[in-house]
This record gives C-alpha cells, sequence and structure tokens, in this order.
C-alpha cells in the first residue's frame, strides 16, 4: 500500500498536467494504481486532497528549494542555487508543469477563497526566505546601504513566477536562463564597492 506522501506525489503530478478543475480523484486513482474508494481512506473528497497538497507542497519546497539556499556562501549563490532548484522541477517535468502553487493560484484565486489565501501565505514564506537569504549575518554589509531586501525579494518571487509561466507556455528555457541572468546582474550591481 502506497503512504499518503507517496498518493500526494503523484496527485500533484496529475494536478501539474490537468489543473484542478480537470483533475478527477479517478484520474489520482488510476496514477497510483487503486480505485477511487481507496483514496477515501486518506482524503475526504477533492478538496481534503488538496489541502492535504498544499500542505505537502509547502513542505517539498522548504525542503528541497529553499533550505539548501540558505547554505551558501554569499546571497547571490544563495538566490541562484533558488533559482537553479525552481528552475530543476521544470526540467523534470520536460515544461508541461511549471509551479504546482502557481498553477493553481492561476486557476482558483477567484473562485475559492479558502485556497487562495492558502496559496497567498505560501508566496509571502517564499518571499521572506528569499529576504532571508538576503539579510543573513555574513550579508549585513553584502549590498549597498539603501538596498530594499523586502522589495528585492518580491520581485525576485514574481520573476521566477513569471518565467516558469512564460517557459511552460513556450516549452523554451531561454526566460528561465534570462531571469537568472537578470537576478544575478541586479544582485550583483547592488554589492557594496560595484
Amino acid at each position: 500500500m502506497l503512504t499518503k506522501e507517496e498518493i500526494l506525489k503523484q496527485a500533484a503530478e496529475v494536478v501539474l498536467e490537468n489543473g484542478y478543475n480537470c483533475t478527477r480523484l479517478e484520474d489520482v486513482a488510476a496514477r497510483i494504481g487503486v480505485t477511487r474508494p481507496n483514496l477515501y481512506y486518506h482524503f475526504k473528497n477533492k478538496e481534503d486532497l488538496i489541502y492535504s497538497l498544499l500542505d505537502w507542497v509547502e513542505d517539498d519546497y522548504r525542503k528541497n528549494v529553499v533550505e539548501p539556499s540558505l547554505h551558501q556562501p554569499d546571497p547571490i549563490s544563495g538566490i541562484l542555487n533558488l533559482v537553479d532548484n525552481c528552475f530543476s522541477i521544470m526540467r523534470a517535468h520536460q515544461w508541461k508543469g511549471g509551479c504546482i502553487m502557481g498553477n493553481l493560484a492561476q486557476e482558483l484565486a477567484n473562485v475559492n477563497e479558502p485556497i487562495r489565501q492558502r496559496i497567498s501565505v505560501f508566496f509571502e514564506d517564499l518571499v521572506q526566505q528569499v529576504e532571508k537569504v538576503l539579510s543573513q549575518e555574513q550579508c549585513r554589509d553584502f549590498f549597498v546601504e539603501h538596498f530594499d531586501r523586502a522589495r528585492v525579494s518580491r520581485g525576485i518571487i514574481a520573476m521566477i513566477q513569471g518565467s516558469m509561466l512564460l517557459g511552460r507556455a513556450s516549452r523554451c528555457e531561454d526566460y528561465l536562463a534570462d531571469c537568472r541572468e537578470l537576478i544575478r546582474d541586479y544582485l550583483t550591481s547592488q554589492k557594496r564597492g560595484n
């Protein structure tokens, strides 16, 4: 029998491929090789599955995308590591998925307020994590005096999300490469002594 985490990982794949509205519990059950009633052992309904999926994605991003970025020798390396981790997700899905949270935000933000709020909190946390990378103790004097870490952090997340969306639509890595280069160039231009 599959664990709940294994089910959520497969459910994420189905939601990335089909979107929330076009994903049925039957699709998830077929992907993992069980009947729909077997899914009810873990999830009451599709919405319960999505809330569990949101929890799992938040935890997975924190462990596999954000935390490795916090342990880099300097803030620019940390942010570029975060960008690379986000983009490796795109490559792993051969440009067919994008960011599941971004996709769900686009699909559900106007029709499901509780899910919109959860996704908003996820992105706010992601912005705070970027700001944390830019504000680490060893980075205190790294950037110019007027460097607005909060504003730059919001811009970085917006650029990453936009380039993932465009990369998904075009199936072209150029948007992601340009995003990485622009972030690197901007952060470098904001270093003290430049």
